[in-house]
C-alpha cells in the first residue's frame, strides 16, 4: 500500500517551493532532491 500522507507531503512541499522561491534561488533544485530523496524511503508512486 503506497504512502499517500507522504506523497501529499513531497507534492504539496514541492508547490509551495515553486510558488515561493525565487526563481534565480539555486538551491531549489537540491531541496527539490531531498524532497524526493526523502520520499524514496517509502512505499511511494511517483511523484510528478
Amino acid at each position: 500500500m503506497s504512502e499517500h500522507l507522504i506523497e501529499d507531503l513531497v507534492a504539496d512541499s514541492v508547490r509551495v517551493l515553486d510558488g515561493h522561491a525565487d526563481p534565480d534561488d539555486p538551491r531549489v533544485r537540491d531541496w527539490f532532491a531531498a524532497l524526493y530523496g526523502f520520499q524514496g524511503g517509502y512505499d511511494c508512486s511517483f511523484t510528478h
